[in-house]
């Protein structure tokens, strides 16, 4: 995140009152609804940087990320932060028909 789109941020979550993250609003009446007036933020979404001979794709933290239908596809924490990743299977499975590769190696 550039320091100009962190002013941007910052200036719509404010220094006072409510405010309320917005995703996408799968789970919105989870707990009850917002309080009201509630200004609506959302995490930066987009692609950062694009390496097709790398095959690397570096993105902000709302962005959705799809993979082709039964092609493999690996992601990779080059970050500090721990990375969250949230899997929807379309049509509808389980992780018993998902194959996981632990202690996979990725070049540095």
């Amino acid at each position: 995140m550039t320091p100009g789109e962190l002013e941007v941020f910052a200036k719509e979550v404010g220094e006072t009152d409510p405010v309320v993250c917005v995703g996408g609003r799968t789970q919105w009446d989870v707990g009850g609804p917002p309080a009201s007036g509630a200004r609506e933020v959302s995490a930066p979404t987009g692609i950062v940087t694009y390496e097709p001979a790398e095959m690397t794709v570096r993105v902000r933290a709302g962005t959705t990320v799809l993979f082709p239908r039964g092609m493999v596809h690996m992601l990779h924490n080059t970050g500090g932060e721990e990375m969250k990743v949230v899997c929807f299977f379309a049509p509808a499975t389980n992780l018993e028909n998902y194959k996981m590769y632990e202690g996979v190696d990725f070049p540095d």
